[in-house]
């Protein structure tokens, strides 16, 4: 799916800009079309593309924080199960790959297990609250989405608040968050906890 198509599918648009006057209307602009496109990726599981939008700094910290679960996985699984979930071959710091490359990777692999995994796309479009500048070259965007729950007994809706930092460096401005680790890894966990339950109930089955 195109990000035209996709936008379209989001009655007009991924993002519910601010009514109030835009401080800095250049770059919020910019930064505004920038968490666009990231969703218009995200959503539509281009993450080659997602890659382009993230700073270095962002891919480097995506591949630490895969870095640190695979040890901490170390202690209870073995490399091949930790390869089996993950689709990586050895340890991230073992990997001669970029950056970029582990990211689309770990992302194209736990999109193929688990089709949920970037997020629910019903609860787009994002309202945006606004904008903080720390300087000319970095900002956070306050957003918030809207979810309901429903269960038996309780049926309720909430709204969360989230925040997205930027950095623009040479008159670009990309995501510098680490998007989307915390959702790979725990997709790792998940698969690895299935897999030893499978294991314990295929031994106790007589």
């Amino acid at each position: 799916m195109n990000r035209t198509a996709f936008l379209k599918t989001l009655a007009g648009g991924a993002v519910a800009l601010p009514t109030v006057a835009l401080a800095n209307p250049t770059a919020e602009t910019a930064i505004y079309d920038l968490l666009d496109a990231v969703l218009g990726a995200q959503f539509s599981h281009d993450f080659q593309q997602l890659s382009s939008l993230m700073h270095p700094a962002s891919l480097r910290m995506f591949r630490k924080h895969l870095s640190a679960c695979y040890d901490r996985l170390l202690h209870d699984f073995s490399k091949e199960q930790i390869a089996a979930v993950s689709g990586l071959a050895l340890h991230p710091k073992d990997l001669t790959a970029p950056d970029a490359e582990i990211f689309a990777s770990a992302c194209y692999h736990a999109i193929a297990r688990h089709p949920d995994f970037v997020g629910d796309p019903q609860l787009l479009p994002l309202r945006i609250h606004g904008s903080i500048f720390d300087d000319d070259r970095f900002a956070h965007v306050l957003y918030s989405y809207k979810g309901s729950i429903h269960t038996e007994r309780t049926d309720y809706q909430y709204v969360a608040p989230n925040l997205l930092s930027v950095k623009r460096d040479k008159d670009q401005w990309q995501v510098y968050s680490c998007i989307l680790a915390g959702s790979v890894t725990q997709c790792w966990r998940r698969d690895l906890a299935k897999d030893s339950r499978d294991d314990w109930d295929a031994q106790d089955t007589p």
